[in-house]
């Protein structure tokens, strides 16, 4: 199926199981305590916090998956998401950690290389008499591949969660079946892809300008803005303000977080069928396999 066919799915599975908003909304209540105790001058506390929520969150999304994919073809109920998040914690939450490890690396090579580049083309252009704009053209280019391939890693992963609930998957085949996954249905991914993160960046970006209109930000001009004026941002709104962000939280959390999440475990059980012959008949499927068992 393509995106627009698995998003009409999981909005049917909605309808059927309204019971999967309420439990999208618990990650905004786990998220809240930070916003507070940083409206209330304790971000090193609301630090700390973080860490709290690192360790509950993959137990929430096997919860909810758990629940997304038996409500996918009937009916759900919390007794699946306590069962579900309880079976696939720990995979869950050793396979987050390869996850980050994985962005970590690509980011900080991307860095790197584009650093040097840029030291490169404009130590260059100095040499000639000058740095021109023309001379930040191609780490420019370089840049833009770069955040290209930072793109296509989360892709390409993204859906090493839903091979963990759906399919039972350890933490390193989790990883390759959602590569595998990807390329064998790419086209209809980028779309499902778009789709899915369409909402979440919107309603992050109402927010964010809520949040910063609210405390005289001044966005068109830029070069009067200094790095204090985001910093413990959240104390800096009235109690009306901070009610404010906190119901939009929570609104965003049920409505888009359960459209979201159910959105991907209803595209990956639509189109995984689809993706098997490529495991099979792909020879660099065994070059994929050999260098995650040598990780291993």
């Amino acid at each position: 199926m393509g995106a627009i066919s698995s998003a009409k799915h999981a909005g049917s599975t909605l309808a059927r199981n309204p019971i999967l908003f309420l439990v999208a909304t618990v990650f905004a209540v786990v998220q809240l305590p930070q916003i507070l105790l940083q409206w209330t001058g304790l971000p090193f506390v609301a630090s700390l916090f973080n860490l709290v929520t690192v360790v509950v969150v993959p137990f929430l999304i096997g919860g909810i998956y758990g629940m997304a994919e038996e409500g996918l073809d009937g009916t759900t109920s919390v007794d699946t998401f306590w069962r579900a998040g309880r079976e696939n914690y720990v995979s869950l939450l050793v396979a987050a950690i390869f996850f980050a490890l994985v962005v970590f690396v690509v980011v900080f090579v991307a860095v790197v290389v584009l650093v040097f580049v840029t030291l490169l083309s404009v130590g260059a252009a100095g040499l000639e008499g000058g740095v021109s704009p023309a001379a930040l053209v191609v780490p420019g280019l370089v840049g833009l591949a770069l955040f290209v391939l930072y793109l296509a890693t989360v892709v390409f992963l993204q859906f090493y969660e839903a091979a963990i609930v759906v399919d039972d998957a350890d933490v390193l085949d989790s990883l390759k079946e959602s590569y595998r996954f990807v390329r064998g249905n790419l086209l209809s991914t980028i779309g499902f892809t778009v789709v899915r993160w369409t909402p979440g960046v919107l309603t992050s970006l109402l927010t964010a300008y809520f949040v910063v209109a609210s405390i005289g930000v001044d966005l068109q001009n830029v070069e009067a803005l200094e790095a204090e004026t985001f910093q413990n941002i959240y104390a800096k709104l009235s109690a009306t303000e901070i009610g404010i962000v906190v119901a939009t939280t929570l609104l965003t959390a049920g409505i888009v977080g359960a459209f979201t999440r159910t959105y991907l475990i209803a595209f990956y059980v639509d189109n995984r069928e689809e993706a098997e012959p490529v495991q099979d008949e792909d020879p660099r499927d065994d070059l994929f396999d050999e260098e995650y068992d040598t990780i291993a």
